[in-house]
């Protein structure tokens, strides 16, 4: 997809691999997409000054901050973003899948290497067990219907 810096959050510290591979200034734009408070706290610890936090994920859980973090955030006059994951308007005026469905019609956007898996519906059960149990990556997993024939 195009990432250079990429490492295994299991296996390193995040906010250790931003300092490093930032000389200790962080980052301008950190995102957290996953929706967990650990992954939400480490993005805001990333951020560098003047840098921008946006949030994606929606919230498993609260998440606490701690005063430390929040004099961190503040000394380096980091913004804080909310966003949604679309717009949609029944009227007409905003409707972010209809941008999305146009620019993959177009072809001026390409999702299929987001697509790990295509299984057909009686996969299903088997390959949604192997995401819980983590038996392997998944990314986006297609379950695709039985084909009706005639």
């Amino acid at each position: 997809m195009g990432f250079e810096d990429v490492f295994d959050a299991r296996a390193a510290d995040p906010v250790g691999v931003v300092e490093v591979g930032s000389g200790g200034e962080g980052v301008d734009l950190a995102f957290d997409g996953a929706g967990v408070p650990q992954t939400l706290l480490e993005a805001m610890a990333s951020a560098c000054r003047e840098g921008r936090v946006v949030m994606l994920g929606n919230p498993s859980a609260d998440v606490n901050l701690p005063a430390t973090l929040i004099s961190q955030l503040m000394r380096r006059e980091a913004t804080l973003y909310g966003t949604w994951n679309s717009h949609f308007s029944s009227s007409g005026d905003t409707d972010d899948w209809r941008d999305v469905l146009s620019a993959m019609a177009e072809g001026t956007l390409d999702l299929e290497p987001l697509i790990t898996h295509r299984i057909p519906l009686d996969g299903a059960v088997d390959v949604l067990e192997g995401m819980k149990e983590r038996r392997e990556f998944f990314s986006k997993v297609l379950i695709q219907p039985a084909r009706r024939d005639g």
